[in-house]
């Protein structure tokens, strides 16, 4: 008996139920990010940054026209590859490997959205390309007078190491004011694990009536899932400075930006060196950076 032909029909089919699955199991992050549309090639410029410029004030009544420019920082992005495949059994027909509800269609699909929120994350505190051509690497430069909440930071008292508290949001929320963030205008994101929504539980307690009405909190799981309009989002793998210190990214949505130059494609083929099985594979290009080193705010926790 002849293999099962693969059709056009098969392939339509499989693409649009992983695109189905993609839409309702999005990736955390790229929907908290600004889009963008426009990165094409091996790099993108995204964004130019106009620094400040001053107004020139009582002038002379006959005097020259001000010309004054402002700098500009041009912000690149750097497309990333991801790819995942699934190769079926002997037992497989063409009909369950495209099935939506099938691994290869879901299994896929999930770790494509792991991936995107792994560049997302990384992007936070990585360098970011910036200049002509984005060929200088810019670190980001923690400052506690700027982007820096540190781990044993504490509105009141001694300093002192803890888990997430509603003192270190409300500094972080101050810093990007500071930052000329318009936070009532901005969108605000605050990434955090379980644990540091459920530090925020603990620490609910002792919060003023005044600032517990402004936490949005889940009774059943006993954890605070938004605070003062910030929403939290949920993410077990930040990054960890040591075993016991972890940093919780606070942004505003235009202080990070993603893009797909490469939307997502899916194959489906018999791979003659695997005796003939059906393989799945899928592929896109994706970027992640972030614009303002302002605009992210860098919380750290502190758990033994």
């Amino acid at each position: 008996m002849a293999f099962e032909q693969i059709s056009e029909a098969h392939r339509l089919t499989y693409q649009s139920n992983v695109e189905l699955a993609l839409q309702q199991k999005r990736a955390r992050f790229p929907s908290r990010f600004t889009y963008q549309s426009n990165v094409k090639g091996r790099s993108a410029k995204i964004i130019d940054i106009l620094g400040e410029s001053e107004a020139e004030i009582d002038g002379s009544d006959r005097g020259d026209t001000p010309n004054v420019d402002p700098s500009v920082e041009q912000v690149w992005m750097t497309p990333r590859h991801i790819d995942t495949g699934y190769l079926a059994g002997k037992e497989d027909t063409i009909k369950a490997v495209i099935d939506y509800s099938s691994k290869h269609v879901q299994g896929l699909a999930a770790a494509m959205q792991r991936a995107q929120d792994t560049i997302c994350v990384e992007a936070f505190f990585a360098a970011r390309r910036t200049g002509k051509d984005g060929l200088t690497a810019s670190a980001y430069v923690a400052d506690a007078d700027v982007n820096l909440v540190p781990k044993d930071f504490v509105l009141e008292g001694a300093a002192a190491n803890s888990g997430m508290t509603f003192g270190k949001i409300l500094r972080g929320w101050m810093l990007l004011t500071d930052n000329e963030v318009d936070t009532e205008m901005e969108k605000l994101y605050l990434g955090l694990t379980t644990r540091e929504m459920q530090d925020l539980f603990t620490d609910l307690q002792f919060l003023s009536k005044d600032f517990r009405d402004k936490a949005d909190v889940d009774q059943v799981q006993r954890m605070v899932t938004g605070f003062m309009g910030i929403e939290f989002v949920r993410y077990k793998n930040l990054p960890m400075i040591s075993a016991t210190e972890r940093r919780c990214p606070m942004w505003a949505q235009s202080g990070m930006h993603y893009g797909e130059p490469m939307p997502l494609e899916t194959s489906m083929m018999r791979d003659p060196t695997k005796k003939m099985r059906l393989r799945t594979y899928m592929e896109m290009y994706v970027g992640a950076t972030r614009s303002d080193d302002k605009k992210v705010i860098d919380l750290r926790t502190y758990h033994a």
